[in-house]
């Protein structure tokens, strides 16, 4: 992930956390999936990960047991 990637990951983990609803169309679970990868093996937390991708922590479990990985 580069620090772009990073920093705009991030920036949408600020939104939420202000109330900005995350667009649904965004967060399929193939989309979550995708995102949720470069994390793997990273050894950050579950609810880590959603702020920073912007979703909800079971969506990350949910793509985590989708593509077999664990952080």
């Amino acid at each position: 992930m580069t620090p772009q990637q990073l920093a705009a990951a991030e920036n949408r983990a600020v939104r939420i956390a202000w109330g900005e609803k995350p667009d649904p169309r965004r967060f399929s679970q193939k989309n979550v999936a995708e995102k949720v990868r470069p994390y793997l093996g990273s050894g950050l937390s579950r609810s880590e990960v959603a702020r920073r991708i912007g979703c909800t922590r079971p969506a990350v479990s949910d793509a985590l047991k989708k593509i077999g990985g664990a952080l």
